[in-house]
């Protein structure tokens, strides 16, 4: 878990987005919302921050560049992750995710 997050919101086309950002530079959640307690939402309880700031951080510099045409930027961002439980227990990949015909 992790003490204090780093919360932004910034402007995009697509309307407010909003980053939760650890002391690494790893982005812990993020999502088109302009309440970072609804994003920290998203964050697994394991790596959930106790505490949120407002700050600046390069994730959204990241987002910008995606904005004016440069996805690489985006892609190079640090992420921190962890799925429910469930899926972590679920077995391999393929025997959880099977694709469905419509």
């Amino acid at each position: 878990m992790a003490e204090s997050a780093i919360a932004q919101t910034i402007d995009t086309p697509d309307g407010a987005f909003t980053l939760i950002v650890d002391a690494q530079g790893q982005v812990l959640a993020s999502g088109w919302t302009a309440d970072p307690h609804a994003a920290a939402q998203r964050i697994h309880p394991s790596l959930r921050p106790q505490s949120m700031v407002a700050g600046t951080t390069a994730a959204a510099e990241a987002v910008r560049a995606y904005y004016a045409g440069d996805p690489e930027a985006a892609a190079a961002v640090p992420v921190a992750h962890r799925g429910p439980l469930c899926s972590s227990e679920a077995g391999p990949r393929s025997e959880r995710y099977r694709p469905v015909s419509l």
